[in-house]
């Protein structure tokens, strides 16, 4: 692609070239650009403005990033919350369970003196 670059071939042309030339089926989905992308590199080589036109495609994917990102995060932190809290709930259950067993296990005796039974 360099080479295509450097004599001169448009890079919408060097692109869809070097898409067809490779072998390997990893670098032909490498090279693959959304049509969005390969019309916004055309008119900026056509108009001299190919730096701001890349730039104005990085600004919109980079919106588009933030935004499917917002709404992964909505969806996975109250997963985490929910077992975050069972994870709690399971630690102190396991803590006070064993101490209402001795507790209940335990006779309560009265003091020497007192009056047990009824009134």
């Amino acid at each position: 692609m360099a080479i295509l670059l450097s004599s001169g071939v448009p890079m919408v042309q060097a692109l869809e070239t070097s898409t067809s030339a490779a072998n390997n089926d990893c670098v032909k989905d490498a090279l693959v650009f959304p049509s969005l992308v390969m019309r916004m590199v055309a008119s900026g080589e056509k108009t001299g403005e190919l730096p701001s036109m890349l730039d104005h495609v990085r600004a919109l994917y980079g919106r588009e990033t933030d935004a499917k990102f917002k709404s992964l995060t909505s969806i996975v932190e109250p997963i985490m919350i929910v077992t975050l809290g069972v994870i709690v709930g399971f630690i102190a259950m396991s803590v006070i369970v064993p101490i209402y067993s001795l507790v209940g296990g335990v006779k309560w005796l009265a003091p020497a003196g007192t009056h047990q039974g009824v009134c």
